[in-house]
């Protein structure tokens, strides 16, 4: 099984349309009528759930603990308790939660679009707080990046596309 990720990122452009094969999943309100949504803000929650924004009407949405109490009458919640998924994990952004849940969920090749993975440091370090199987993950960029391992792997827009 294959899924997109769709986060808020500058490359969040470059694809518009996902194949129907490949199961779609968007980061707050990066991308209208995924199967699923991650939402852990107010304000995206209060659009997604109050506001009835267009393309995000009917979807699964994953939250925290604290806004899961807050806004679970909507019936669409699911509870993502990450202290008890991983270690050490407490201030995950809404993307790597994400990529944690699909991997757990047994998806085994996921596209990452609209995420950076350009700079060492703190998106990589709480990505692997989350994950070691880098091998599953594939994030779409304008051009092949090399850089020095652990890092997803990279694939362009046109290679996504030929998948």
């Amino acid at each position: 099984m294959e899924a997109i990720i769709f986060g808020s990122g500058p490359t969040r452009n470059l694809i518009k349309e996902v194949p129907d094969n490949i199961f779609t999943v968007s980061c707050n309100l990066s991308f209208p009528n995924s199967h699923l949504i991650f939402a852990q803000d107010e304000p995206i929650l209060e659009k997604v759930l109050k506001e009835k924004t267009p393309g995000f009407e009917d979807q699964l949405v994953f939250t925290t603990p604290r806004e899961y109490e807050k806004y679970s009458y909507s019936g669409r919640l699911m509870l993502v308790d990450e202290d008890n998924l991983w270690p050490r994990s407490q201030g995950l952004s809404t993307g790597i939660l994400a990529i944690g849940i699909i991997l757990r969920l047994g998806f085994r090749k996921i596209y990452l679009c609209g995420f950076s993975f350009d700079k060492g440091g703190g998106t990589i370090e709480k990505l692997l707080t989350v994950t070691s199987k880098f091998d599953r993950l594939y994030c779409i960029v304008e051009e092949p990046l090399l850089l020095e391992p652990p890092t997803p792997n990279f694939i362009t827009q046109k290679n996504f596309y030929k998948q």
